[in-house]
């Protein structure tokens, strides 16, 4: 085999193994499986935010699901899906920080960080200490929170 030849493959074989490579991380760091919610699963998740915050301030807002959005989607773990969720409800815009797994995470505001399970919604820290989500799972999540996420978690 001559050698211009040689180079050839091993140039292929190393853009194949850097392509996998760019694939499996890319996996890790982002886990929207599926990419996108399905119309069905928002429309269940609205109507299931709208009782679940009911129950947790006592009060009829006599919200609909028009009401309500999934404002960022940030993947489903295990079948747990994790999401901010809009509604009407004001929340404080200062900083928040969080100790969750053991992780340093700095949430924007006030809002809670929902995780979504079999029609319930749980706040985020409390997922993790139910199980609904891995130590491995926080830190995927927190990564895309928080830019500096691994910067402050060395």
């Amino acid at each position: 085999m001559s050698m211009t030849r040689k180079s050839v493959i091993y140039t292929c074989i190393g853009f194949f193994l850097l392509y996998a490579g760019i694939i499996i991380y890319s996996s890790l760091v982002t886990n929207k499986n599926p990419a996108k919610l399905s119309s069905e699963t928002a429309l269940q998740m609205r109507r299931a935010f709208i009782q679940h915050i009911y129950a947790e301030h006592d009060r009829d807002y006599g919200w609909t699901s028009r009401d309500i959005g999934i404002q960022q989607y940030f993947g489903t773990y295990r079948g747990t899906i994790v999401v901010y969720m809009g509604s009407p409800l004001m929340y404080n815009a200062a900083l928040r920080n969080a100790s969750i797994a053991g992780y340093k995470i700095v949430f924007s505001s006030g809002q809670p960080l929902y995780a979504y399970r079999h029609g319930r919604f749980l706040d985020i820290e409390d997922a993790y200490m139910f199980r609904w989500l891995s130590k491995r799972d926080i830190a995927q999540i927190g990564a895309m929170i928080n830019p500096d996420f691994w910067e402050n978690n060395k």
